[in-house]
């Protein structure tokens, strides 16, 4: 395996870590806080799916997050989509990704702040510093 290739098993691994954390949609825009904290919890116990079902979930979610971390969960969920599309083989998909994945972490940490701040009902071990 070269050292590129590493590379982005070492980032989709993180990548899929921090999604399972959490994730969402560009319908985000919900403003109740209790709403969202329950599909999130929802999302924790809900069985694995294909990538097509995993994204429809994550959408589900963006239809109740609060306005305040929208533009996050949008990043989220663009996040998952160029991992479902991404071509390992490419140069270009490697290089998209690697764009994609600075926002998809800075969307995670900020979700997972406002679910550790505003979502009492969700375990520890749902967040990926848990």
């Amino acid at each position: 395996m070269n050292p590129r290739s590493t590379r982005l098993s070492a980032v989709l691994a993180v990548a899929a870590l921090s999604l399972a954390a959490c994730a969402d949609d560009d319908a985000s825009g919900g403003d109740d806080a209790e709403a969202f904290c329950t599909a999130l919890a929802d999302l924790a116990d809900a069985p694995d799916g294909s990538d097509e079902e995993n994204l429809a979930l994550l959408r589900e979610v963006g239809e109740t997050a609060p306005s305040e971390i929208g533009d996050e969960w949008d990043a989220l969920v663009d996040g998952f989509e160029t991992l479902q599309n991404l071509d390992a083989a490419t140069e270009e998909d490697i290089a998209d990704f690697e764009e994609v994945l600075a926002d998809f972490d800075a969307a995670n940490v900020a979700v997972e702040a406002y679910a550790i701040e505003n979502c009492p009902n969700l375990p520890p071990e749902f967040f990926s510093t848990g």
